[in-house]
């Protein structure tokens, strides 16, 4: 389980049985008043601070433009801060759409806040596409100029603000993980608003036990912002993929880190010319960009070979030689392969056949954290 915060290295965190994560959170008002507040799950909370309004003149999808004012002893609201190019983001997802459609007609409004990890994201038509194609179903804002992310005094993704019917903040969460407490204070919300109570045969779903996950390598950012560092070879040479190589990167190759992401300056020959990773989990993804004429391909291996039906996640493709790759025809967040085999560590490899292929960010997901809807086109069998 994991968060993303911004403007850093994302970062892990594991869920210990029983145990609370108690954290004091400053959240501004619109009236500029500013609280502390600590929210344990279920203990009483004396400071129960106003939820800020949102911000006027932001681009909305799937609704009209709300106002929390509106929102007031009409619904229960839960704020999701959320970024589709964010793997720990997308993995809630399926959370999120399953208690708005669970919850929706109780009472409950679920109201995604997409907020810009990278330049190209703070495009709003860029930001529209991203949620489109992710398949969100409840509204969003799109806060491009982090706004809202400022009034709340977010930190990272995924973050979720419970709003009570009175508009007051009475419970918050940032990462991934712990969704059955989270669900436990939407019903206890709900029902101080009207009364609702589950079925009495409902049982809110409970995780899985994280000694059985495996390790996977945390996020990888590429940019010269918060990037890490890269060695470029000049000739591969034989050497053990090792648990102390994990996350180890390397570029052969004419490469330019920009801001935001490593970005390809070649002219590739003959698959020479690539970035290289070892990394360990039971998937991996990245965040690729282009912006030239025409879409660009990148080719995919894992351990020195094309990827197959059993180890190729859902946005790979293949050519007429049976060699895979990823289509870049926008910014997105390409899911690339998966491995069933815990506690093994992987060689990757990315080819980009043109010119301003740019690479942002690896992420990677345990084996506990792969059971979840993703986003994108239907896999092809070769």
């Amino acid at each position: 389980m994991g968060f993303q915060l911004s403007g850093i290295s994302a970062m892990r965190f594991a869920i210990q049985h029983n145990s609370i994560r108690v954290k004091a959170r400053v959240i501004c008002a619109a009236a500029a008043i500013c609280t502390a507040s600590p929210f344990p799950a279920g203990a009483i909370r004396p400071i129960r601070p106003p939820a800020p309004e949102f911000p006027r003149g932001s681009a909305w999808i799937n609704s009209t433009a709300f106002t929390m004012s509106r929102l007031r002893d009409r619904r229960v609201v839960l704020i999701a801060f959320i970024n589709s190019y964010s793997l720990n983001s997308v993995r809630t997802l399926s959370h999120l759409n399953r208690w708005w459609n669970l919850y929706g007609m109780e009472g409950l409004m679920v109201i995604g806040i997409h907020s810009p990890d990278f330049d190209f994201d703070r495009d709003p038509l860029q930001a529209t596409k991203a949620i489109q194609s992710a398949g969100i179903k409840f509204p969003v804002l799109i806060d491009n100029r982090k706004l809202a992310w400022n009034a709340y005094r977010n930190e990272g993704w995924p973050a979720y603000y419970l709003v009570d019917h009175e508009g007051r903040v009475v419970h918050d969460q940032l990462g991934e993980g712990r969704f059955a407490e989270f669900e436990e204070e939407i019903l206890r919300a709900l029902n101080a608003f009207n009364g609702y109570k589950p079925p009495e045969n409902y049982r809110i779903p409970r995780e899985a036990a994280r000694d059985q996950c495996a390790e996977a390598t945390p996020s990888l950012f590429l940019g010269g912002r918060r990037g890490k560092d890269v060695m470029k070879i000049e000739k591969r040479r034989l050497q053990a993929i090792t648990k102390t190589r994990d996350g180890e990167l390397a570029v052969m190759g004419r490469w330019v880190k920009d801001a935001d992401a490593l970005r390809y300056a070649g002219t590739q020959k003959g698959f020479t010319d690539m970035i290289r990773l070892i990394y360990q989990g039971a998937e991996s993804a990245a965040v690729i960009s282009h912006f030239g004429d025409k879409p660009a391909r990148v080719f995919v291996k894992q351990d020195n070979l094309w990827l197959h039906g059993a180890n190729a996640n859902v946005d790979i493709q293949w050519d007429e030689e049976d060699r895979s790759f990823v289509l870049i025809d926008r910014p997105k967040l390409f899911f690339l392969t998966k491995n069933k085999q815990k506690d093994r560590m992987h060689e990757l490899f990315l080819y980009p056949s043109d010119e301003g292929v740019a690479v942002s960010a690896f992420e990677f997901s345990d084996h506990c954290e792969i059971n979840y809807e993703k986003p994108g086109q239907e896999k092809k069998t070769p």
